[in-house]
């Protein structure tokens, strides 16, 4: 019935689905404020208020590919889904059926209970341990979204994602979304350019030899860039629908520097920060 409502909402008011997913988004801040970060001194609300603008257009172009693909109603799977908005946002606006798989350091009692509260399925997994012989799942999936996720692995993704053409992904109809930063953005030129090197800080991997909590999933261990992502789908059995360059928009001061930042990032795709890729089983 909620699901009718909004439909009718939209065709009534032509509310843009934008709209949807920032009332949404600010609705799971709320619900998930009094949770503290498993990684770090923050609380979630933190992290989703500094990331707002990737994680609303990730989730506007969820919506908008589960709606244009008739997908509403099926089962969600979210990868390295952590702290869980697109699972609660699109059970809400899509009546999905989600579930969440993550490294069992980011699922601690306090957010497992919240999943369980609102009929998240969870399945804990490092994925480094993933064994194809034990399939974390028995059913396939509509919709998957991976999103800013494979980046964390220091570890060969190929085994996972066979497994997820092969039998986690609803053949045909099945839609996998998945973002990556982007390893050869203009970001990463200038970073390397200016002495400094690209990726994040050594207090990363020092953070894990001291064994802080949730560490061991916070470096990104291997970028990739836009064509390293299709040949690596196409190997592990799917298929492009379609890909492009990504920037998200960013609350900072539009100073002069960062106009002559856009210019050079619009005049050439593959200098934006992202890449945004959707795959179906072959």
């Amino acid at each position: 019935m909620a699901l009718i409502l909004l439909e009718d909402n939209i065709m009534k008011k032509h509310t843009p689905i934008q709209q949807l997913i920032q009332t949404a988004y600010d609705d799971f801040i709320n619900q998930i404020s009094h949770i503290q970060a498993d990684y770090s001194d923050n609380t979630i609300s933190a992290y989703l208020k500094s990331f707002r603008p990737r994680i609303t257009t990730q989730l506007t172009a969820q919506l908008t590919l589960i709606q244009q693909h008739d997908l509403t109603h099926g089962r969600l799977l979210s990868i390295g889904g952590w702290p869980g908005a697109s699972c609660l946002i699109l059970q809400q606006l899509a009546d999905m059926q989600p579930h969440i798989i993550d490294h069992p350091d980011l699922i601690p009692p306090a957010l497992h209970q919240f999943y369980t509260q609102h009929n998240i399925t969870i399945h804990p997994l490092d994925f480094a341990d993933f064994d194809p012989a034990r399939p974390p799942f028995t059913q396939p999936f509509d919709f998957i979204e991976c999103c800013q996720c494979i980046e964390h692995w220091n570890f060969s993704p190929i085994p996972f994602f066979k497994a997820l053409y092969s039998q986690y992904l609803i053949p045909e109809n099945g839609l996998l979304y998945l973002t990556i930063p982007n390893a050869i953005s203009l970001y990463r030129r200038l970073s390397v350019l200016l002495g400094n090197n690209p990726y994040p800080a050594i207090s990363s991997f020092i953070d894990i030899d001291l064994e802080k909590k949730g560490a061991e999933v916070s470096p990104h261990w291997r970028e990739y860039t836009r064509q390293d992502l299709l040949q690596l789908m196409e190997h592990c059995g799917g298929i492009a629908t379609s890909s492009q360059f990504i920037s998200y928009k960013r609350q900072e001061n539009q100073g002069i520097r960062h106009k002559i930042y856009s210019l050079f990032r619009s005049l050439l795709p593959e200098f934006n920060e992202n890449v945004e890729g959707i795959f179906k089983a072959r």
